[in-house]
């Protein structure tokens, strides 16, 4: 989400620091797979400074906000980005329509194909006709990336849908920032008080954290533990609440049982109160039977929690 977004919203003056290396053993067992995500998007900048200096907010989609997508765009000539951005908990549309407000000038193609970037490289959305209205969806916490090629207009020119065109992701089997039961996510009116859900931690969960102990074994120092972006093979689950602040009491139990609540802040060390992130609880011992979450919140805003979600999961599409 970092890189991309540093991408996205400004291409020619890149700023990339969210990688795990802040010594020599975290940067050697840096996965492959993941050194080559980060410089084909560098050298995939590099091919396309032209269109990314014409990058523009797309000003339909408003500010960054837990509610909805943001995003960028721009055009250029027979090519054309739009970089999608979903800071939310949870999956959420963007209302799009290909016209000026994504940089496209009046007058020029009639039709432009779709193709996803990211998170699927190279995945085929069809063909979009100019002035369509879209609804594109986001993951969670994730972004969206499309490329816009120009249609032969003789071969593609498509009428308008009646509906708005809809770009939907795919089914997935688990996802980043999903939460760990089907009514984990709070319902607007909670104010604050017991959330109780029953979950079980999904086969498909451990394995891919499995799977990233053994690719990524660095020998973590026990500070480290405090940051949650670090010792990713850990189970963590985010208490999701809308602008956190560390001096809330909460209380958490397992299956009636107390559990430990732990603060994460943007640093490995330093716990500041304008740099805290959220709270958690670590999970990673649990077994795979059934279990049941309780948290205690004080009283709250309606709306502000948001419900209890996964972390250190990425999306698996079915």
């Amino acid at each position: 989400f970092s890189l991309l977004s540093s991408i996205g919203t400004a291409g020619l003056n890149n700023v990339f620091a969210m990688v795990p290396a802040r010594d020599a053993e975290e940067w050697s067992k840096i996965p492959d797979a993941d050194k080559a995500f980060i410089k084909n998007w560098l050298a995939w900048t590099d091919a396309h400074l032209t269109c990314l200096g014409k990058m523009q907010p797309v000003a339909t989609l408003g500010v960054p906000a837990w509610d909805g997508v943001d995003g960028f765009a721009c055009v250029d000539g027979d090519e054309g980005f739009v970089f999608l951005f979903n800071p939310g908990p949870v999956l959420a549309n963007a209302s799009l329509v290909l016209d000026e407000s994504l940089g496209l000038a009046n007058g020029t193609a009639s039709a432009w194909n779709v193709t996803e970037l990211y998170p699927r490289d190279g995945a085929g959305l069809g063909s979009w006709a100019s002035g369509e209205p879209a609804a594109v969806e986001v993951g969670a916490a994730d972004a969206r990336v499309l490329e816009l090629s120009r249609a032969d207009d003789r071969a593609t020119d498509l009428p308008k849908t009646a509906t708005t065109r809809n770009m939907p992701l795919p089914e997935t089997t688990i996802s980043r920032n999903m939460p760990i039961a089907p009514d984990a996510v709070a319902p607007p009116t909670f104010r604050g008080g017991w959330f109780n859900v029953s979950f079980a931690v999904p086969d498909a969960v451990r394995t891919q954290l499995d799977a990233r102990a053994a690719a990524y074994d660095v020998n973590w120092r026990a500070n480290e533990y405090n940051a949650t972006w670090l010792v990713p093979q850990r189970l963590l689950v985010s208490l999701t609440l809308e602008t956190p602040t560390d001096d809330l009491d909460v209380v958490a139990e397992l299956d009636g049982a107390p559990l430990a609540v732990a603060k994460s802040y943007n640093s490995r060390g330093l716990q500041r109160s304008r740099c805290f992130l959220g709270s958690y609880v670590d999970l990673s011992s649990l077994d795979a039977a059934t279990h049941v979450l309780s948290v205690r919140w004080p009283a709250l805003d309606a709306g502000r929690f948001r419900g209890v979600f996964f972390e250190n999961v990425e999306t698996v599409y079915e």
